[in-house]
């Protein structure tokens, strides 16, 4: 007798393995083996994408007014809330300066080869989910809606570098006269030189627009 009997539960999984094998036969099992492994790693590929982004505005499937509503509440509720309460702007801006202070310096350990990245991204992360969650409480008590200045400034600095990317409202390209180019005038071309004159169809649309309307 074995000095290591198999328990009875485990026997009945081998019983049970034994009938699958005698029922589908090796390349059965080999086959079905292959799909359900096939199928757990298209499950994880799937969870491993990141969230498609929706029509608003959002960081990583997280709103801007979500968290504020969430920090609002977190703040009513919390023990120290009132020491909190009486936190100035300052106090606010210190708190999410300290925070961004130690993500540079995890950053900063990382550059000169401390430790890999990728080791210290769980705590880049937290870093700076810190800054996110201050710098919103920040401008919740200055009363700044920081999704509306966000987009506010991205579409300047899309402005301002030549992009076509918007955030808000999409420009609205100025018209143009078809006539002249905007140029106001139209070249006209003689046998040897050629002269200037004004675009009739400006004109035409600066009459109309003086016209009393009254």
């Amino acid at each position: 007798m074995s000095k290591h009997p198999i328990p009875d539960w485990l026997r009945s999984q081998f019983s049970r393995i034994e009938d699958e094998v005698q029922k589908l036969g090796p390349c059965g099992v080999f086959t079905q083996m292959r799909t359900v492994t096939q199928a757990y790693f298209e499950q994880q590929a799937e969870a491993d994408q990141p969230p498609a982004l929706g029509g608003e505005a959002e960081l990583d499937g997280l709103s801007f007014q979500k968290l504020r509503q969430a920090n609002v509440k977190r703040l009513a509720s919390s023990k120290y809330k009132l020491c909190e309460q009486n936190w100035q702007p300052a106090h606010w801006m210190n708190a999410l300066t300290g925070e961004a202070d130690e993500c540079a310096n995890i950053i900063k350990k990382v550059d000169r080869d401390d430790y890999s990245l990728e080791s210290a991204l769980p705590n880049i992360a937290r870093e700076l989910a810190d800054i996110q969650c201050y710098l919103n409480i920040l401008a919740f008590k200055l009363g700044i809606d920081l999704g509306a200045a966000t987009a506010s400034i991205f579409d300047e600095v899309s402005e301002r570098i030549g992009s076509s990317i918007r955030l808000g409202e999409p420009v609205k390209e100025p018209d143009v006269c078809g006539a002249c180019n905007g140029k106001r005038e139209v070249f006209h071309r003689g046998l040897e030189d050629g002269w200037y004159e004004p675009c009739n169809a400006c004109l035409d649309d600066v009459a109309k627009l003086n016209v009393d309307q009254s």
